[in-house]
């Protein structure tokens, strides 16, 4: 701006008006004039870009503040807001109330404050404080304010036969001046917007009537309408049995069921309950579970219908070189075992058991319940099946693929399900409720169907179960261990069951999912030796209830004692091996490469070695004692075998190797052959020697003297 400003100097004459500086006052102020004109100029439209300090103002681009900003009389951790930053360099904003309308997400969240429950809190479908009571003819009318202290409304969510509940713990003075805790638990009669009417005959014992400034539970409910309402968690800190959390399920009379869920850290106690039911979804989202304990999660109710697997009552039996055939000797059962009407079994490979069924019409009686509902379900392609069963008809159109169906109905009588159309179907189910679900067979089904179905059945009946910690014991219905992956378990390996309903349950197992153990004993119980190829599908090592152990390898013992029958269709002993016989022992020794037989003192009676230089084999049976005609014959036989009875008096028959020679003194005394009579076909024995007449063959007799050794003599000739 223009500041060149002319001097303003007064005349002091007398005389002088005072123009010139009049004159110079005037072009001085237009020269400011001038000057504020430009400034007005340059700082137009300022407003918009500067904020006032004088007035409220809107900043209209954003603002920046390094260091941090506050408002009011900020004082940390006392009055006014803040923004900062700390010496870490974390930002904090610091304010009494923080309201956030829509939502509010937080990595991390520490709440700095302390609540306090009396008592136990129950989260339940209904509650309300009463602050006035009316006394009825039969009941307690409880009022309740309908708006809160802000003016919000409060509706009244009890329901006409819900279970009213209060419980104090440690009150010492009422409101109304008595003394003592407070307790009832009345049916709900009547309720209105504003209240509710409390029975006073139906009620828990000791229920006391009900007082102003009660807090009123809904605890149990006594209809079958809405059986949510039979919920209830309670978590509590004080009265009997505290600490304890709990989930109760079908509260309908004044007394708690047992809870499904249980937590009390005071016992050190946890136990756990998973229902699998009809039509249960939430267990489906458990997608990160074993396969085979995804099966079990799947299954559904019981089929009531037989063989709808068509496969009939069990698996063919293998005729082969090795099958033995009795008379009553089973090979098959018919693929349609109990169906009548007109129906063919044929291969399927999406079905359950490698089975569909192609229907004309096909028919089984059944015992359901009149008035019930069921559901029947199955997989089918083709034109057209109908369903008739109960007083229903029902009919559905089909594809040319195969797709799932169910059909809903209330049975009235009749006793016969049958199906009718132009259709193949599979996986046929029929079951109690309005909700389909997987298939599974009857268990009515014989052993050998519903053997393929075990391992499932038999982890269902485990997520059933429910597990309880106490100290160091865990009692629960089956461990399965296996390998894990990314928090995902890949496939069972191991595992222990205590499931039992016959020897054969499984117990423990190993190398292999719950059903391969399964299968393994289904399969070596059944007389099968599996292959090299089986054992890939099948699970390792088996150990039964019964006391039955099956597997695949080798048996490492330092020392052991096995009692009972081994059967092996091979394999390797290495050390000492003695078992007893009928009171002997028998021992067989690789010290000395022999086998023994030991009486009951200790003697040998029967002496194999194995350890002539020549290969051969030596064998002797040694005379102990003898009593009358029996006694134990001693010999010894190179390379041959010999068997002698030990009865002499039914004529010691003997069994002859190809030549028996005896010598006296180095020579010859006779010999023993056996000969084939190609004339007669028999066989014959030929003595012969140098001490015997051979043309008349029986010049000598061979006997057994008082000591029961062999002996030869000459005789006259006899007469053959």
């Amino acid at each position: 701006m223009d500041t060149n400003f002319e001097q303003i100097i007064p005349w002091n004459g007398a005389q002088d008006t005072g123009r010139d500086v009049r004159l110079k006052w005037k072009r001085n102020f237009d020269k400011i004039a001038a000057a504020l004109t430009e400034l007005l100029e340059a700082t137009a439209g300022m407003d918009e870009k500067f904020l006032r300090k004088d007035r409220p103002d809107t900043a209209q681009a954003v603002i920046t503040f390094l260091k941090g900003l506050t408002a009011g009389d900020f004082q940390q951790g006392s009055t006014g807001v803040g923004i900062y930053q700390d010496e870490q360099g974390n930002w904090h904003i610091e304010t009494d109330y923080l309201d956030v309308r829509m939502k509010f997400t937080a990595r991390e969240v520490e709440i700095q404050r302390v609540y306090h429950i009396a008592g136990a809190q129950m989260k339940t479908s209904a509650n309300m404080q009463c602050v006035r009571v009316e006394e009825l003819a039969a009941a307690y009318r409880c009022y309740m304010n309908i708006t809160d202290d802000y003016g919000n409304e409060i509706t009244n969510d009890f329901k006409v036969n819900d279970q009213a509940y209060v419980q104090t713990f440690n009150l010492v003075k009422q409101a109304d001046g008595t003394t003592g805790n407070h307790f009832l638990w009345r049916l709900v009669t009547a309720v209105g917007t504003d209240y509710i009417d409390l029975s006073k005959d139906v009620c828990a014992e000791g229920s006391d009537a009900p007082k102003a400034g009660d807090d009123i539970v809904q605890l149990g409910y006594r209809g079958t309408d809405d059986p949510n309402r039979q919920n209830a968690v309670i978590d509590a800190g004080a009265g009997e049995g505290s600490p304890y959390y709990r989930q109760f399920v079908g509260i309908d009379s004044f007394s708690f069921p047992e809870p499904e869920t249980q937590l009390k850290p005071g016992d050190n106690i946890v136990t756990g309950q998973m229902k699998i039911q009809p039509g249960s979804t939430g267990s489906a989202n458990l997608s990160d579970l074993p396969d085979e304990v995804y099966k079990a999660v799947q299954i559904g109710g019981e089929n009531l219908l037989l063989n709808t697997a068509f496969a009939g009552d069990y698996d063919s039996k293998k005729l082969d070189s090795a099958t033995s055939l009795q008379q009553d000797t089973q090979m098959y059962s018919p693929n349609m075992q109990h169906w009548t009407g007109n129906g063919m079994a044929v291969d399927e490979a999406s079905a359950p058991a490698g089975f569909a069924c192609q229907i004309g019409n096909i028919s089984q009686p059944v015992s359901l319940i009149n008035g019930e509902s069921y559901v029947c379900s199955f997989f089918a392609k083709g034109s057209s099946i109908g369903m008739s069963c109960g007083g229903n008809n029902v009919s559905r159109l089909l594809t040319s693929a195969y797709q799932h169906y169910s059909i809903k109905f209330i049975y009235q009588g009749g006793g016969v399900f049958l199906l009718s159309g132009d259709a193949t179907l599979h996986s046929l189910k029929l079951e109690r409720g309005t909700i389909a679900t997987d298939w599974c067979p009857s268990v009515l089904d014989p052993s050998s169907v519903a053997d393929r179905f075990k391992g499932v059945w038999y982890l269902q009946q485990a997520l059933k179960g429910s597990t309880q910690m106490i100290g160091g014991l865990t009692l629960t219905s089956m461990i399965q261990l296996g390998k894990w992956t990314d928090d995902v378990m890949e496939k069972v390996n191991a595992g222990i069951s205590g499931i039992y309903n016959d020897d054969m349950d499984v117990a423990f197992w190993a190398g292999g999912t719950f059903e391969q153990a399964i299968a393994t004993v289904r399969k070596i119980i059944g007389g099968e030796n599996p292959t090299d190829t089986e054992w890939k599908s099948l699970a390792k090592f088996v150990a039964t209830h019964g006391g039955d152990i099956f597997l695949r390898g080798y048996i490492y013992a330092l020392g052991g004692v096995f009692r009972g029958i081994v059967y092996a269709e091979g394999g390797e002993f290495r050390g000492k091996f003695e078992t007893s016989l009928n009171g002997q022992r028998i021992v067989i020794d690789p010290a000395d490469g022999s086998l023994k037989m030991l009486d009951e003192d200790g003697r040998t009676a029967v002496n194999i070695s194995f350890s002539n230089s020549d290969g051969r084999m030596s064998a002797g049976m040694m005379i102990t004692e003898y009593e009358g005609d029996s006694a134990w014959f001693s010999t010894r036989i190179l390379g041959r075998s010999i068997t002698m009875t030990n009865n002499l008096s039914n004529y010691g028959a003997i069994f002859l190797p190809d030549q028996i020679r005896f010598l006296s003194e180095g020579s010859d005394l006779f010999s023993l052959s056996m000969e084939q009579d190609y004339n007669t076909g028999k066989k014959k024995i030929i003595i012969s020697g140098s001490n015997w007449n051979e043309e008349e063959l029986l010049a000598g007799t061979v006997y057994v003297d008082g000591n029961g050794f062999l002996k030869v003599s000459k005789k006259e000739a006899v007469q053959p």
